[in-house]
């Protein structure tokens, strides 16, 4: 990892904006960030590389996202001056599962790794050989056998928790207030927010399955983001379609699926890059950018 004097993974300058660059601030935890993957094969490196390529506008996309709680919504709520700082020209945010219910992801990690003890012994007998990684890699590469511990997990925590509706209310009433925060300060200095809800590995396998589990809404989440977010004033992009076709799915996650590997980078940079230069961000579209170069032929 390389981080500027702001502490920021970013290769630009934190304390002066180049004069005619358009800058993307990007925003979000650990996923964003670029967590175990190289600067090269991240989301902003990727995403700067196929803008600069299609747009007519020199672009930065400057990586603010930050792992773990520096990055929640609640933080970044609280960041925002700082955020606005940087002289954004718009806000990316991809916002993951852990941004809006950590404790959750926390114990399904737990739960995965319970229902799979074996791996974590072999870890502490043999770890300095790696074969506990293989091993860890090979058994949940297996889709049967991580989405076994997941579901196996998911209805644990329902018998568990008599409360779990009334939890589920509040901590989407906190998010919608931290959305709101967000977006306001963005658009008093007139900047947008574009936004994103990216699944889990097993919240996407959960889309692609037919039949889908009995009395598990996999689109619920996502559904419940995206309101919030748009009744807000953000830009909502939905990039479940996209994951779900992936032909790839499971590979496009590490060996806990909580983080996206350099083939998911690659393949939401994709996603992102067609949404924003598509109609999404009128700067980036490329309409403007033909309008651009047809006015200056003139």
């Amino acid at each position: 990892y390389r981080f500027n004097s702001c502490g920021d993974r970013s290769p630009f300058d934190c304390e002066q904006k180049p004069e005619g660059v358009y800058r993307i601030v990007l925003i979000g935890s650990s996923i964003p960030m670029g967590w175990d993957v190289s600067e090269s094969d991240s989301l902003s490196e990727r995403l700067l590389v196929d803008l600069s390529r299609s747009n007519h506008r020199r672009v930065e996309v400057y990586n603010s996202a930050m792992e773990g709680s520096g990055g929640s919504p609640d933080t970044l709520a609280k960041r925002m001056p700082r955020t606005m700082a940087l002289k954004p020209d718009l806000i990316l945010w991809v916002i993951s599962s852990w941004d809006i219910d950590p404790d959750k992801i926390r114990a399904q990690d737990k739960a995965s790794g319970g229902g799979l003890k074996g791996s974590r012994i072999v870890g502490r007998v043999f770890g300095r050989f790696k074969l506990a990684n293989i091993l860890t890699e090979f058994l949940f590469r297996s889709q049967s056998v991580y989405m076994s511990a997941y579901l196996r997990n998911i209805r644990e925590g329902a018998e568990l928790s008599e409360n779990s509706s009334n939890e589920d209310h509040e901590r989407m009433r906190v998010f919608s207030s931290d959305v709101n925060t967000i977006v306001e300060q963005a658009k008093a200095a007139g900047v947008p927010v574009v936004a994103t809800f990216l699944p889990n590995r097993a919240e996407a396998d959960l889309l692609s399955m037919n039949p889908p589990p009995p009395s598990i809404d996999s689109g619920r989440r996502n559904n419940e983001v995206r309101a919030i977010l748009v009744s807000n004033g953000a830009t909502y992009v939905d990039v479940l379609p996209d994951i779900e076709r992936a032909s790839n799915l499971d590979g496009l996650y590490d060996q806990l699926g909580f983080h996206l590997n350099a083939d998911g980078h690659a393949a939401l940079t994709q996603i992102l890059a067609k949404a924003l230069t598509g109609g999404a961000v009128p700067a980036l579209s490329t309409g403007e950018q033909a309008k651009s170069e047809k006015m200056q032929k003139k």
